[in-house]
C-alpha cells in the first residue's frame, strides 16, 4: 500500500506518465473514458479512478517507447527455451517461493498477502468488489453473458461456464489451490530464477520471432494492422462500442474472424502450433534480450528499477 502509488492494476512503471499517452496497457485507451464504465480489462482497481491517469492496461511503462518495437503482447523472453520445463500456462509455480523476492508477476507479491483478498488474478483490487458483478477478469463483464459464446476471457471457451470454477487468473488452473502459496503473478517459475534475466513477462518464446509477424500485443495476428484501430489492447477503446457485444477478451472480433484460426486465447497464433511447445502463457518477443533491461515482470519497467527495491519481497 506504500507503494501503491506505484502499483495500479497489474503494476505500472514510474515515470510512465511521460509517455503514457503511448502507453494504453494491453488495450489502450483512447476517449475510452467515456465509456470507461464499460472497460474493465485486465487490472481493475478500487478507487483507481482517481489515478487512472496513471493507469493504463497490464504493464505500462517508462521510456518503453524506444524499445516499444520490442515489445508485443505482454513481452518476453530470450532463449527461455531453456528453462521452458520450468514454465507451465501463464504462471507456474516451482521453487519460486525462494526466490520469490525477484518475480512480480501480474500483480505482485511482498505484503501483498495482507490485501490478497482484493487482488484476484489479473483484475480486481480496492472496493472493485462493488463492481464485481462488472468486472469479469480478463473477460467479460455486464450481460456479456448473452454473448459469452463469443467472449471467453484470455483465450476463449465453449462451454467453459461448467468449469468456471477451475478458471482464474488468466485462464486457470484445477487444483492449483494447494499450491496457490507458490503462485504469485501471472505464471512464476521454479529455478527461473537461474535464467531469471532471461524471463521477463509472462515468459515466452525463443526463435518466436519467426512467427512473430502473426504475434503483436496480446492478440495480434498478420494483417490485423488494417483494423488495428479497432482493437485496443485487451478489447477496445474509441467507438469499439459499437461492435463491443462482439469483442471482449484479450483478442477481438471484428474482421479478424478470418485470421481467428491464428488467434487463441493471449497466444496461440496460426501454425504457431509447430512451436506451441514453446509457447507458453502470453507469449512474446525474440531478442527482447536487448532491452531485457527494461523488463521485469509483466510490469516493472522505465525507472520502476528505482524503487525496485520497495516491491522487494523478504
Amino acid at each position: 500500500m506504500e507503494t501503491r502509488r506505484h502499483l495500479y492494476g497489474l503494476y505500472m512503471v514510474g515515470k510512465l506518465m511521460e509517455t503514457r499517452r503511448h502507453l494504453y496497457g494491453l488495450y489502450m485507451v483512447g476517449k475510452l473514458m467515456e465509456t470507461r464504465r464499460h472497460l474493465y480489462g485486465l487490472y481493475m482497481v478500487g478507487k483507481l479512478m482517481e489515478t487512472r491517469r496513471h493507469l493504463y492496461g497490464l504493464y505500462m511503462v517508462g521510456k518503453l517507447m524506444e524499445t516499444r518495437r520490442h515489445l508485443y503482447g505482454l513481452y518476453m523472453v530470450g532463449k527461455l527455451m531453456e528453462t521452458r520445463r520450468h514454465l507451465y500456462g501463464l504462471y507456474m509455480v516451482g521453487k519460486l517461493m525462494e526466490t520469490r523476492r525477484h518475480l512480480y508477476g501480474l500483480y505482485m507479491v511482498g505484503k501483498l498477502m495482507e490485501t490478497r483478498r482484493h487482488l484476484y488474478g489479473l483484475y480486481m483490487v480496492g472496493k472493485l468488489m462493488e463492481t464485481r458483478r462488472h468486472l469479469y477478469g480478463l473477460y467479460m463483464v455486464g450481460k456479456l453473458m448473452e454473448t459469452r459464446r463469443h467472449l471467453y476471457g484470455l483465450y476463449m471457451v465453449g462451454k467453459l461456464m461448467e468449469t468456471r470454477r477451475h478458471l482464474y487468473g488468466l485462464y486457470m488452473v484445477g487444483k492449483l489451490m494447494e499450491t496457490r502459496r507458490h503462485l504469485y503473478g501471472l505464471y512464476m517459475v521454479g529455478k527461473l530464477m537461474e535464467t531469471r534475466r532471461h524471463l521477463y513477462g509472462l515468459y515466452m518464446v525463443g526463435k518466436l520471432m519467426e512467427t512473430r509477424r502473426h504475434l503483436y500485443g496480446l492478440y495480434m495476428v498478420g494483417k490485423l494492422m488494417e483494423t488495428r484501430r479497432h482493437l485496443y489492447g485487451l478489447y477496445m477503446v474509441g467507438k469499439l462500442m459499437e461492435t463491443r457485444r462482439h469483442l471482449y477478451g484479450l483478442y477481438m472480433v471484428g474482421k479478424l474472424m478470418e485470421t481467428r484460426r491464428h488467434l487463441y486465447g493471449l497466444y496461440m497464433v496460426g501454425k504457431l502450433m509447430e512451436t506451441r511447445r514453446h509457447l507458453y502463457g502470453l507469449y512474446m518477443v525474440g531478442k527482447l534480450m536487448e532491452t531485457r533491461r527494461h523488463l521485469y515482470g509483466l510490469y516493472m519497467v522505465g525507472k520502476l528499477l528505482e524503487t525496485r527495491m520497495a516491491y522487494m519481497v523478504g
